[in-house]
């Protein structure tokens, strides 16, 4: 049921908390207008799923949307429920939301921090393709908490995008060393991601923890793919980082693989064969 007697963005004064308002009263139009005892309900499945720390009254979504001013804990469960409701990118609004909130606070003693450096960095280091003596991909990397405070990691992806076939086989190479934490995931046809983490992971404020993933796939393609890891401040709402994206040989060694790379083989030459034939 839409809430009724709710105010348009164009009754409001200019003032920065009603430009916080104005927001919200935006992004409630985006995710269709839903009444205040849906936005209620949908905040409180997200706080028993941990998703979020602050429950919020049906009372008080209301007299958000009419320029109420709350607390920041209360705007953040509204601001992201709404984003996830009009199928938004919850920290774009999560940032977009903070910078109001503190320009109409100036002066709170608790001001959320700003989101112009990253809060969480995952940053992608050495991969290694497999060969005679390893054979799985080995890919490094490190997630860093650039925060004042713990951080718990709830996932940890690693998402396949694409992959295309490879016409090489398996040779030797040197394997590096072994890092602190140890991952693995399997990769199949379908390309689904894979959940790396068997438990939450807690990183320490201002802390670097270093990972070590072995990846096994079918042989004979090149990936192309990203790790995704979602985490939060301990008692707050839950957030994504994303890596860049990166690629993975893994040479064909199987007798499968073998197979597609002599067949690929095969139709490169004959196609060369027949544009030598045509240039004559």
């Amino acid at each position: 049921m839409a809430m009724a007697e709710t105010p348009t963005e164009f009754d409001l004064p200019t003032s920065p908390q009603a430009d916080l308002t104005r927001a919200l009263l935006q992004l409630h139009a985006e995710a269709g207008r839903p009444g205040a005892g849906a936005v209620n309900s949908a905040i409180q499945r997200r706080v028993d799923r941990d998703e979020l720390s602050t429950p919020v009254s049906r009372e008080t979504v209301r007299l958000m949307l009419h320029g109420k001013p709350v607390s920041w804990m209360i705007t953040e469960s509204v601001a992201l429920t709404l984003a996830r409701l009009a199928r938004h990118n919850e920290q774009e609004a999560l940032r977009r939301f903070r910078r109001l909130w503190r320009a109409a606070n100036p002066h709170h003693s608790n001001l959320p921090a700003l989101d112009d450096s990253a809060e969480c960095v995952l940053d992608i280091g050495a991969i290694e393709s497999p060969n005679v003596a390893i054979p799985e991909a080995e890919i490094r990397f490190s997630l860093t908490n650039c925060t004042s405070e713990a951080i718990k990691v709830m996932s940890l992806e690693l998402r396949p995008i694409r992959r295309d076939a490879l016409q090489r086989t398996i040779a030797e190479t040197v394997a590096g060393p072994i890092d602190e934490y140890y991952l693995s995931a399997n990769l199949d046809d379908r390309l689904l991601p894979v959940e790396l983490l068997k438990l939450h992971h807690l990183i320490e404020p201002n802390g670097t923890d270093g990972f070590f993933l072995k990846v096994t796939a079918p042989d004979g393609f090149t990936y192309e793919m990203e790790l995704r890891a979602t985490w939060k401040p301990l008692g707050s709402g839950e957030r994504n980082e994303t890596s860049r994206r990166f690629t993975v040989c893994f040479p064909a060694q199987s007798v499968a693989g073998l197979l597609r790379a002599a067949r690929a083989s095969s139709r490169q030459g004959g196609a060369d064969a027949a544009g030598a034939g045509d240039s004559r």
